[in-house]
């Protein structure tokens, strides 16, 4: 019998591409397929747009009255796929688009990890195809991967093994504005298991003026970087369940240190350069007084 997939799709304001984004998802050869669609926020156009896929007995829709943002939006769609009982299920925002083979390459690809993701390439703007290196090994030696070298959040737009999950179903809300709590949620999740990537796959991000990492970037410096800083801290607190000793805790905090201060990569990365040393180091040492090492 082939696999079932439950994709989990989060929708607000999306009237003028989730039919799209359903017809892909509807669309997937190899597995079934259950579409699981969450409209935020009593937003009357989007439903009736997800509506014109109906009677599609594969698709439900459900419309939250109250308006839940995009992290707990996406976290109702995934306790809707979660409830279908397939044994993966996969995060799929309204304007992204995913090739048919999407479902089945991740499947094929998947074992024992807890995540499969694809490369992806955006659209409606410069094309770039981002790219992320599997994240094995241990539990410490993953966490140790993703503080050091993982910024983009490739899994959120992967196939999720039910039974990896474990206890972390749903996506962290990081405050004042879930800035990169995806990426957060890798971190998560990588205490579960492996993630994979399966290079190509099939998966189309549109770029737009409205997409919610738009808005992250329109804030201002001070702000980008009080951002950064949290982000960080939440990084460290996914990752230090998994140090078996006080060295490993230590590596752990200097991991997630460095990349607050000194990130290789990373989105807000020119606003921490643009920071004198002084500034730099109080930023650095507010970090480490937080985690008992100053």
């Amino acid at each position: 019998m082939r696999p079932t997939v439950a994709f989990a799709v989060p929708v607000w304001n999306g009237a003028d591409f989730v039919a799209e984004t359903l017809e892909r998802a509807l669309a997937q050869e190899g597995v079934r397929i259950a579409v699981c669609v969450s409209v935020d926020g009593g937003d009357a156009v989007s439903a009736r747009a997800c509506e014109t896929l109906l009677p599609d007995r594969r698709l439900s829709i459900v419309v939250q009255q109250e308006r839940l943002g995009w992290v707990r939006n996406s976290g109702a769609a995934l306790d809707l796929a979660l409830a279908t009982h397939a044994p993966y299920v996969a995060v799929l925002p309204h304007d992204d688009l995913i090739a048919p083979d999407y479902a089945a390459a991740l499947v094929a690809e998947i074992g024992d990890a807890a995540v499969a993701y694809p490369d992806v390439v955006t659209f409606g703007g410069p094309e770039v195809v981002v790219r992320m290196r599997s994240v094995l090994g241990s539990a410490m030696e993953r966490q140790e991967a993703i503080l050091s070298r993982c910024h983009a959040a490739l899994p959120y737009r992967g196939l999720i093994r039910v039974s990896a999950m474990g206890r972390v179903p749903r996506i962290p809300q990081v405050p004042p504005d879930d800035f990169a709590a995806d990426t957060v949620w890798m971190a998560r999740l990588a205490r579960e298991g492996e993630l994979v990537r399966v290079p190509g796959a099939g998966y189309e991000k549109r770029v737009h003026g409205n997409n919610t990492h738009s808005a992250w970037f329109r804030q201002d410096g001070p702000a980008r970087v009080a951002a950064w800083s949290t982000h960080c801290r939440a990084m460290l607190t996914e990752a230090l369940p998994v140090a078996r000793n006080a060295a490993e805790r230590d590596r752990l905090i200097a991991l997630a240190h460095a990349r607050l201060v000194a990130p290789q990569m990373g989105p807000f990365r020119a606003d921490i350069e643009k920071l004198d040393e002084g500034a730099r180091d109080a930023l650095g040492e507010a970090f480490l007084a937080d985690f008992h090492m100053a």
